[in-house]
């Protein structure tokens, strides 16, 4: 059944719209895009880094695709960042499909990205090394990630931004050094001023507490005295 759907006119059609189609979502005259679901695309990041999954609530190395609780999330919540549904009902529209800021902002420079892309014993990272020919390195990275070899000018592109990216953290690196030297005596001022703040408010807040003890019993004793009136009174009578 799946190899005939695969093969069916239908489901190949193009994204492309043309100018009789392009107003079309009905009638099936072209394909619609759309965005991979959170879990899926969640397996997709790992799967193409190499990289171990480590959902809280799960064992480490299972799949969102695989999760029986829907409160079970990465540590920066990018499932429900991406549109995961919280499962309340069975109807599809409880799902988001949209492309929230967000969301977008969380597949550029999330933690969970970061982590995965970082991982020093991820499978890019062993290409990296093993991989000497920068070219190669590109093409097979390109293979990895979006299914195909990398064109003439995508290569070009990316080794002229590897070259770059050098020359950017030679310089950072060259500027940082000095600052580091500058930065040594204000940070150890503002660290003194830091713990000076921290003595005085100890001790303010030491004084507050001896100050309400006497407050608290005075209170204590007038919130009583009408009781005493009242037992009195009823006594006399």
């Amino acid at each position: 059944m799946i190899q005939l759907i695969c093969q069916s006119r239908t489901y190949q059609l193009s994204i492309r719209p043309n100018k009789w189609n392009e107003d079309d979502k009905l009638n099936y005259s072209h394909a619609i895009a759309r965005r991979l679901p959170a879990e899926t695309l969640f397996d997709a990041v790992f799967k193409v880094t190499g990289s171990i999954p480590h959902i809280s609530g799960a064992k480490p190395g299972e799949l969102a695709t695989q999760l029986s609780d829907p409160t079970m999330d990465a540590g920066s919540g990018l499932l429900a960042t991406l549109g995961r549904p919280a499962r309340q009902s069975a109807c599809e529209c409880e799902r988001n499909q949209r492309h929230p800021p967000g969301a977008v902002m969380a597949l550029l420079s999330g933690a969970t990205i970061s982590e995965a892309i970082d991982e020093p014993t991820n499978a890019i990272a062993k290409l990296v090394q093993s991989e000497k020919d920068d070219r190669k390195l590109v093409n097979d990275i390109f293979l990895r990630v979006v299914n195909r070899p990398a064109t003439d000018k995508e290569t070009e592109s990316t080794l002229a931004l590897l070259s770059s990216v050098d020359t950017d953290h030679t310089q950072i690196t060259n500027q940082l050094a000095p600052l580091e030297v500058k930065m040594v005596p204000v940070i150890v001022d503002l660290t003194k001023q830091r713990e000076q703040a921290i003595a005085k408010a100890k001790a303010d807040l030491a004084t507050y507490d001896d100050m309400t003890k006497s407050m608290k019993a005075e209170a204590r004793q007038t919130s009583a005295e009408p009781d005493r009136y009242q037992a009195g009174g009823v006594e006399g009578l």
